[in-house]
């Protein structure tokens, strides 16, 4: 884990922080159960990325950084509405929703299952898990899964 920014109950990991994967699988084990389906609009930080998870600390924290800057442009978060939802993205003069899901609890988290028709067929193995952090607040994780593999792709925070 992280020394210089260990994260403690509460804390909302930060790009700035260089979290590996593994330092938010292990935190989100910690976190609040999801006992409901959520609504609303929520602003999407990407915070940890697999692809960066063995590097040093020191490079880690400045590449991951990087992208959470510079995908804060293009990638605004989430939309729920009842049992569905859907990423909001940049567009030209309003946002644009791609890559819809349902939503389900399992075990106190928040899955959203992107299997859906109106998704093309790279998007649907898809499937994220959210944990709350608080009122809210959550902590998400987007993993690609196929019948032979699941892989953990990024960590993310929702926030209102």
């Amino acid at each position: 884990m992280n020394k210089n920014a260990a994260l403690t109950a509460g804390s909302i990991p930060a790009p700035a922080n260089g979290y590996s994967v593994p330092d938010i699988d292990s935190y989100a084990a910690t976190l609040r159960q999801v006992t409901e389906p959520i609504e609303g609009t929520y602003r999407g930080t990407i915070v940890a990325a697999d692809a960066l998870s063995g590097l040093p600390p020191v490079l880690r924290r400045a590449l991951t950084h990087a992208i959470g800057a510079t995908s804060a442009p293009v990638w605004r978060g989430k939309s729920f509405t009842q049992r569905t939802g859907t990423n909001l993205w940049l567009g030209r003069r309003h946002q644009k929703a791609f890559g819809g899901f349902t939503q389900d609890i399992n075990n106190g988290v928040l899955i959203l299952d992107y299997n859906i028709d109106d998704n093309p067929r790279a998007v649907r193995p898809i499937r994220g898990d959210l944990w709350e952090l608080g009122a809210g607040t959550y902590v998400g994780r987007m993993r690609y899964e196929t019948n032979a593999n699941s892989r953990t792709l990024i960590y993310f925070t929702l926030e209102r």
